[in-house]
């Protein structure tokens, strides 16, 4: 069993992916794809507060990881979501990702909360080992015929409360470090904190527990480019959702409704109108949920050409969010980059 442990995510990204180069086996798809793997291995996050990825030359899309956490933490399965990443596309089925993590976990079989359960037995029972949530589905998951185009890499996670401190494990059945790993982690650094919000429990140790560790190989040459940032932006972060559940997760359903919004919109987001709107809807929001908002709507006016506009939403960002945007931009949008750091 490998193990990395540190304070936050980029205090073990380089390690992680410093020892799939120097000490990971290398095997061959099915498919033919090459890929480097370790296995198996535990994440160990001390404070799950820093819950933001920022690694130099690490160019994920800082939109996508706010939609799809907000997607997720809503339960939902439409398509809208593919609007910050057209690749997510050929993972839905008539619109539709019914193997969506967060529609398993508030969904499951259509109408079960699972973290609702969780949190309603941690209530009542603060010691019990039975919250667990379970996100694989056998009866989906292990179809042969027709082999389902998407099953979730996270299997399971386990809360437990000791010394007064929320505690969260999670499993996965394999955990792509580059592509799914920043998304990944935020989701689920989100969900803890979201729960012990709930409890009014500090947040204690998280582990990711990974049955295998990949990188494939389309992914090797950037990722030996790799440095840690030096920022000044990396804080923890309170997701400031009500203590209440069902508030939090009407919250979650109107912050999420927004981030659809501009997504599926196209020019009409840029109106005059529509911004004095969200300028209004932000002032109510917490700094986590306006930088998660602000950072779908900057993505956006990128792709409108709205540079200026794009810029002065990032500059209100107040996390670390802010300089993965520029990350992001020089990798996918070079012209964009340069115009920013001309403008900026």
């Amino acid at each position: 069993m490998r193990k990395f442990e540190g304070e936050s995510i980029n205090d073990i990204y380089l390690d992680i992916i410093n020892e799939i180069h120097r000490n990971g086996n290398l095997i061959v798809k099915e498919d033919g794809c090459l890929i480097k793997e370790i296995y198996p291995a535990t994440i160990t996050v001390n404070n799950p507060q820093k819950n933001v990825l920022l690694i130099k030359n690490r160019p994920y899309n800082p939109a996508f990881l706010a939609a799809e956490t907000l997607w997720n933490l809503n339960g939902e399965t439409d398509d809208w979501l593919i609007s910050y990443n057209l690749e997510y596309k050929k993972y839905f089925t008539d619109n539709r990702l019914l193997s969506s993590y967060g529609n398993r976990i508030f969904y499951w079989n259509n109408s079960i909360d699972q973290l609702e359960l969780v949190i309603d037995k941690l209530k009542l029972r603060p010691y019990n080992q039975h919250a667990t949530i379970s996100i694989f589905n056998p009866q989906y998951d292990l179809n042969i015929y027709p082999e389902p185009k998407f099953i979730p890499c996270i299997t399971l996670i386990k809360f437990k409360i000791r010394d007064n401190k929320l505690f969260m494990n999670t499993f996965m059945r394999a955990q792509d470090i580059w592509l799914g790993f920043p998304y990944d982690i935020h989701l689920l650094l989100s969900i803890f904190q979201f729960a012990a919000n709930i409890l009014g429990l500090e947040l204690g140790q998280y582990n990711h527990i990974c049955d295998v560790i990949r990188l494939y190989e389309k992914d090797f040459e950037l990722s030996k480019k790799i440095s840690l940032c030096n920022s000044e932006l990396e804080k923890e972060f309170n997701i400031g959702l009500p203590n209440n559940y069902k508030s939090a997760k009407k919250q979650i359903s109107e912050v999420s409704s927004i981030i659809k919004e501009i997504g599926i919109s196209d020019s009409r987001i840029i109106n005059d109108q529509f911004y004095m709107n969200l300028k209004s809807f932000l002032n109510g929001q917490s700094d986590y949920m306006s930088n998660l908002v602000r950072s779908c709507y900057a993505y956006r006016l990128v792709h409108l050409k709205e540079y200026d506009h794009a810029i002065e939403e990032i500059n209100s960002i107040t996390c670390i969010l802010k300089e993965q945007f520029s990350i992001w931009a020089e990798y996918y949008h070079p012209k964009f980059f340069k115009y920013m750091k001309a403008n900026g």
